[in-house]
């Protein structure tokens, strides 16, 4: 798997994986023979560090899109689950009650 600038990545450390840093891609750096050996990555401090790619893992994030957004609101508003007739009922029981 290639690595893509943007992609957010877990940076190994000499600690225990609990307490590894997050960071995204911004710079991919290609050694001599052209290979891409290591990257820079933006740390959430804002803090842009250079690693090489053996230390960087990346997670299966993907960036969410506006089509996407969309197409999962108009879902939710479309769907609503059936109201059960005592559940109606139970409903207007309690408004003639009180007298709404």
């Amino acid at each position: 798997m290639l690595p893509i600038v943007g992609d957010v990545v877990i940076i190994k450390d000499n600690l225990p994986r609990g307490v590894w840093k997050l960071g995204r891609l911004v710079q991919l750096i290609h050694s001599n023979d052209g290979e891409i050996r290591s990257a820079k990555v933006v740390l959430s401090s804002r803090k842009v560090i250079s690693r090489p790619l053996n230390l960087l893992y990346p997670l299966e994030i993907e960036e969410k899109t506006k089509v996407d957004e969309e197409n999962t609101c108009q879902s939710e508003s479309a769907e609503t689950r059936p109201v059960r007739k005592s559940a109606e009922k139970a409903r207007r029981k309690i408004k003639d009650f009180y007298g709404e």
